[in-house]
């Protein structure tokens, strides 16, 4: 009996060199990595592309459609085309549009439905919610109403499928107003983004994606 913590002893620290050894040789080894991952938006997932590329560019392969001033329904015919690409996770960056042109919150679902319906493979589907304080730079009319009723309907969505989640943007923003009517810091207009309201955004795609 005494032979068996004498051996056990030897044993931890090839163990522990064993395991030294083979981070020394993957140090970057992801259970994602080469996974492909579709992006679909409209132009806040195209203004710092190369800082997304940055960001997961070598654990993940990206297929970007960024789709300017399209509402989810418009962005429909070019996220079928990014479908056929078989994407393991899809990340869905639209609203604002919707939001800004006054689209009934009902059709913007639908719409965002049978989008999320083109990816039928996908392991995790990440909806990103919209900018609360966005304000219309010619009335000076701010959108928080109708934002809200946006992002609360994209929550009940996300209650009908388990692949489902919500990317916060919008707390991100509510982190950094300033001024009145309060706007983001991470923001230009109070809707396009800065150097480092990219940087924020492509930073919690990364967690999302790789925390699927």
């Amino acid at each position: 009996m005494t032979g068996t913590p004498q051996l056990s002893a030897l044993r931890v620290p090839a163990i522990a060199a064993c395991l030294l050894l083979v981070a020394a040789i993957a140090p970057s080894c992801s259970k994602n990595q080469g996974e492909r991952v579709a992006i679909v938006g409209d132009s806040l997932v195209t203004f710092d592309e190369a800082d997304l590329r940055a960001e997961m560019g070598d654990d993940f392969d990206l297929k970007v459609s960024g789709n300017f001033g399209k509402q989810v329904l418009g962005a429909i015919p070019p996220a079928e085309v990014v479908s056929t690409t078989d994407a393991a996770q899809l990340i869905v960056n639209l609203g604002t549009n919707d939001v800004r042109a006054g689209t009934p919150v009902e059709q913007s679902m639908a719409a965002l439905s049978a989008l999320i319906g083109l990816y039928p493979k996908a392991r995790c589907i990440h909806l990103v919610n919209i900018n609360e304080h966005m304000v219309d730079g010619t009335t000076g009319q701010v959108s928080t109403d109708a934002a809200r009723r946006f992002n609360d309907a994209l929550e009940q969505l996300v209650g009908t499928d388990d692949r489902l989640g919500v990317i916060d943007w919008n707390a991100e923003v509510e982190d950094t107003l300033e001024g009145e009517p309060p706007t983001s810091t991470l923001t230009t207009d109070s809707v396009h983004l800065t150097k480092e309201g990219n940087e924020v955004l492509n930073g919690l795609y990364g967690k999302a994606v790789r925390s699927c």
